[in-house]
């Protein structure tokens, strides 16, 4: 297990991460792909449909969608869901895409033009909205590709790749929220090797950011001061920015990075996940982006778990951390 010592706290930091309690939340020995969180309610998307719990609830209620695996769930205008489920075939047509007017109790296929001219291509590998709620959508589909909808789903348009591209895995995409138009997407290429691209005018052009990174991307996540600093998760490690992508060094991390969030007490901690050497539970704490880390582990932790998502959210005063993972949801409560 890694042991960093953490620099010293920032003012307003909050609590140590030492300092809290773990639990399984709910929903254990269900496989949670991600999580998604809007206003009191965080949105599990598993490999049993989708489960709602309202924050400081002790309860997952079903929303839907319960014979499906499911990717991704987003939010758009006018209390909107829409959801991506994975598929078997990527390039059978199959419906991917499935929208809920009501709050989950009910959905209907809404694909669209989404896949082509002939619906073929419908695999989605992940999928993100420019803000909560938004109608400005994009996702990672088959081979990488990118599709943008400025109007909630009704309709797609390709900017980056070709519908028929195949191979290769797109793990993520992430928007920086602390710079107008700048969108990372990273994942692996046909020969398995490590693909970033950047674009900063909302997908109209793209640069290749890979290089002098190694391993699959599987998550970014940017520093809110300074929108050159940028961190990658990698299998096996955390790779880290200072020049907008241009090169990369490795920081002191030595857990495979699937997924990472900001503090909800205070942004500038961010917390990193994924799977350690040891298969146990953990999350790694840095209030200094990356270059140091402080890592918690769960005593008495399943074995073989890891995590795919998290996010941060303040509950009765105290900041809790929920981990998405292949053995069900868990938290961890900061202490005082």
């Amino acid at each position: 297990m890694l042991m960093v010592e953490a620099t010293g706290c920032a003012p307003g930091a909050g609590p140590s991460p030492s300092h809290g309690s773990w639990k399984l939340s709910g929903r254990g020995g269900v496989i949670v792909n991600s999580l998604s969180r809007f206003q009191g309610t965080i949105y599990a998307a598993t490999n049993q449909g989708i489960y709602k719990t309202t924050i400081g609830d002790q309860h997952w209620n079903a929303a839907g969608l319960r014979q499906d695996t499911i990717r991704k769930v987003v939010f758009l205008p006018g209390n909107k869901l829409l959801a991506a489920i994975r598929i078997s075939d990527c390039c059978g047509g199959i419906p991917s895409l499935f929208l809920s007017t009501n709050e989950g109790k009910s959905w209907q296929p809404y694909m669209n033009d989404f896949g082509g001219p002939a619906g073929k291509y419908t695999w989605v590998q992940s999928m993100t909205e420019i803000s909560r709620p938004s109608d400005t959508l994009y996702i990672q589909a088959s081979g990488g590709v990118i599709s943008r909808s400025i109007d909630g789903g009704k309709h797609w348009e390709i900017v980056h790749g070709a519908w028929n591209n195949w191979g290769g895995f797109g793990m993520c995409i992430v928007i920086d929220q602390y710079s107008n138009g700048t969108i990372w997407a990273g994942g692996s290429d046909i020969f398995l090797q490590t693909s970033l691209i950047k674009s900063s005018d909302y997908g109209g052009t793209w640069k290749d950011k890979s290089k002098g990174i190694g391993g699959e991307v599987e998550d970014v996540i940017l520093n809110p001061h300074h929108s050159n600093h940028v961190l990658a998760g990698l299998l096996g490690g955390v790779a880290k920015s200072t020049n907008g992508g241009n090169s990369w060094q490795f920081t002191s991390a030595n857990f495979s990075a699937y997924c990472f969030t900001y503090s909800a007490r205070n942004p500038n901690v961010i917390y990193a996940s994924g799977k350690n050497t040891d298969g146990t539970l953990f999350f790694a704490a840095s209030r200094d982006f990356g270059d140091t880390w402080q890592s918690i582990t769960m005593p008495d932790s399943p074995t073989g778990i890891q995590v795919n998502d998290m996010v941060s959210v303040m509950q009765s005063g105290h900041e809790v951390l929920y981990f998405g993972t292949n053995q069900g949801v868990y938290s961890y409560r900061f202490g005082e």
